[in-house]
This record gives C-alpha cells, sequence and structure tokens, in this order.
C-alpha cells in the first residue's frame, strides 16, 4: 500500500476509533458506579501516560527543531489528558460521596441538583480529556508519518 494512503487511513480511522472509543467510556462513565470505572480509567491513564513518556523520551533524539516541538507537544497533550481523567474520578467520586447521605438522598431537589452539578463536572473533565488525547494522538501521528515520508524520500 502506498505510504501516503496508509498514513491517511491512519490517521482518519485511527481518529474516529479514539473519539467513539473513549465517547463511549465516558457515557458509561455515567451510568456505573465509581468501582466499576476505576479499573477502566487506570487503564487508560497507563496507557496515556506510557504515550506521554515515549512522546518526551523521543523528543531529544530528534535533530529537526519543529519536530522535536511537535513530540513534546503530543507528550504534553497526553500528559493533561491523564490528569483530566484523574480529575473525572475525582468528581466521580464526590457524586458518590454526595449521594450517600441521607440528607442528599431524602431531599429531591438536592439529589437533583447533585446530580446535575456532578454528572456536568464529569462530562467537562471527560471532553477536555478527550480533547487533550485526540491532539496528542493526531499530533504524534502526523509526526511519525511525515517523518517516514522524509526518510523515505531520502533513501531514494
Amino acid at each position: 500500500m502506498n505510504p501516503r494512503w496508509s498514513a491517511k487511513l491512519s490517521r482518519a480511522v485511527g481518529s474516529v476509533l479514539l473519539l467513539i472509543c473513549i465517547m463511549a467510556y465516558t457515557f458509561s462513565l455515567l451510568r456505573r458506579d465509581l468501582a466499576e470505572v476505576v479499573n477502566t480509567a487506570l487503564a487508560t491513564i497507563g496507557i496515556l501516560a506510557a504515550l506521554s513518556a515515549i512522546c518526551f523520551s523521543f523528543s531529544p533524539c530528534i535533530t529537526e527543531t519543529e519536530d522535536r516541538h511537535t513530540a513534546t507537544y503530543a507528550g504534553e497533550k497526553f500528559l493533561h489528558s491523564c490528569v483530566m481523567i484523574i480529575q473525572t474520578l475525582f468528581a466521580k467520586y464526590a457524586y458518590s460521596s454526595a449521594m450517600s447521605f441521607d440528607i442528599v438522598k431524602n431531599t429531591a431537589w438536592l439529589s437533583f441538583a447533585s446530580d446535575i452539578v456532578f454528572t456536568l463536572l464529569v462530562l467537562a473533565f471527560s471532553s477536555f480529556a478527550v480533547y487533550s488525547a485526540h491532539w496528542g494522538f493526531d499530533e504524534l501521528n502526523i509526526l511519525l508519518w511525515d517523518r517516514y515520508e522524509r526518510r523515505r524520500a531520502a533513501t531514494k
């Protein structure tokens, strides 16, 4: 397969799959209990932290300044996504804790207000995490395909 087609396919399909998976996780995050969500969140944090570390380790090895900045940017985006997922877990924990109080459970308006506030917080944090992870993924993917094309052109 032509490398240019591979690059375009990788970017298009990779971005769409990433967004579908993360949005599915976000919606399941709202429906499931905290105990059910933690394992998936920690696995996601581990994957994103590994990608961040790879980008930061890869960056000093690159001789081109612009490429080095792109690798660092992708690493920062992955790391920022980890932080936002941790904040999402904090918001989910705060919601679970608030809903365990009798006064919140037994007062309709307080229960409704807590539900709205914490749902919005979880959605906001997880949306920012999706945004950061997507841009980190996209920048890293573009960088790697561009470097591949340059190296391939130089060997011809």
